[in-house]
């Protein structure tokens, strides 16, 4: 988080205007923040720190948040070795063959 960018409760963070509403037209609520900063999703946690008792994070922190878990659910493109896909050709052949379609 940079020093530059103003602290904010999660339940102030919740009452932003430009984050996204969800299920049922409600923004996201204090417990799913908090499970962003406990757990993460997909690996990726919400930056954030403890002042006294309270949790909080930056706007940042959440535009941030949001970016590096959308770029991950892009899923990349599964490889399959050659040796693999010469073997699955060949059986596909030998299927239609028996089959009298080739």
């Amino acid at each position: 988080m940079d020093a530059d960018d103003p602290l904010i409760t999660l339940t102030a963070a919740t009452r932003l205007k430009w984050l996204p509403c969800r299920r049922r037209a409600k923004r996201p609520s204090l417990s799913t923040l908090l499970r962003w900063i406990l757990h993460g999703v997909g690996g990726k946690r919400l930056a954030a720190c403890r002042v006294g008792g309270t949790w909080c994070t930056t706007e940042r922190s959440l535009r941030e948040f949001f970016a590096v878990v959308a770029s991950d659910s892009v899923p990349s493109p599964v490889s399959v070795p050659v040796a693999d896909a010469r073997t699955a050709m060949r059986r596909a052949e030998a299927i239609l063959v028996a089959a009298g379609v080739r």
